[in-house]
């Protein structure tokens, strides 16, 4: 198992809610705050720059859970 930690992100799309699964290795996280405090507005900053390009110009970050695993 890799040392990666997966999110499902939430952004605000106009008048919707979209959902983007992200998995962030360890070395972009290397102090663990994201993982710890994925709503403090560093973490919301770190996570957006590390959304695929069409997800990034979407919207703000509204929420980030936590999750198991993302399977392609």
């Amino acid at each position: 198992m890799d040392s990666s930690t997966c999110f499902l992100i939430t952004l605000l799309y106009g008048d919707t809610l979209l959902r983007c699964a992200l998995k962030v290795k360890a070395e972009d996280d290397p102090h663990s705050d994201i993982s710890d405090y994925p709503m403090e507005p560093e973490s919301r900053a770190t996570l957006h720059r590390l959304l695929p390009d069409h997800v990034r110009d979407v919207g703000p970050i509204v929420n980030v859970e936590e999750i198991f695993d993302i399977s392609v």
